[in-house]
């Protein structure tokens, strides 16, 4: 059995061609971009608090709200102006700069912030109980909590000690230097952004027919 087509007219090539000029490359990015940066985006926002559940310094979210797009010429890219992502994404070592150590958060109350915003820090050494090993460390002086009382008559005031802190609640771990591993999760994956593609070229398409 045998089958033979003829093309009588060829409606397919001049329909291609009207499409290339109609689908500009500024059309493309016009529709690539905010749906790529909605998805980083969105995948910040996913990544949430920090693995120790301590108070949120909301460091992803602030990285959503300064991720834009930029369009280059043939190209889109995507700009994330927060310090600290490249870090997160592809890892490496921490040096300490302009300081002896680095301070690494031991606790809470510590945590997204400066060494220098205590002032009943001392330096110390305590078994880091993650490790196991003896590490300096800046720890909270010791301390005595007082109550003070009503004037009396005679102008007086009556001071009770309540507690007292011991000095042993470690508040940064001194190092010189952390190795930190990559997270892959920072940004989608490549099929993500390839899916995001792909309906911004069916949109373009869409709206150039």
């Amino acid at each position: 059995m045998s089958l033979n087509i003829q093309v009588e007219k060829d409606t397919a090539t001049p329909w291609l061609r009207e499409m290339r000029r109609r689908v500009t490359p500024h059309g493309l990015a016009v529709q690539v971009g905010p749906r790529a940066t909605r998805l980083v985006q969105m995948n910040f926002i996913s990544l949430g608090r920090n693995a120790k559940g301590w108070p949120s310094t909301h460091f992803y979210g602030r990285a959503a709200e300064a991720t834009n797009w930029q369009e280059g010429f043939g190209f889109v890219m995507l700009v994330v102006n927060q310090i600290g992502i490249r870090q997160r994404l592809l890892g490496g070592d921490i040096k300490p700069v302009n300081a002896g150590a680095l301070t690494i958060p031991a606790a809470p109350e510590a945590y997204g912030k400066g060494a220098g915003e205590f002032h009943n820090l001392q330096f110390g050494f305590a078994v880091n109980p993650e490790t196991g090993t003896m590490m300096a460390c800046l720890k909270e002086t010791m301390a005595t909590q007082i109550r003070i009382g009503q004037k009396r008559k005679d102008g007086s005031q009556s001071v009770t000690p309540i507690s007292t802190n011991l000095g042993v609640k470690v508040m940064y771990w001194l190092a010189k230097g952390v190795h930190q591993e990559p997270d892959p999760r920072v940004l989608p994956s490549e099929e993500a952004f390839a899916a995001e593609f792909d309906k911004a070229v069916e949109d373009a398409l869409r709206f150039a027919n």
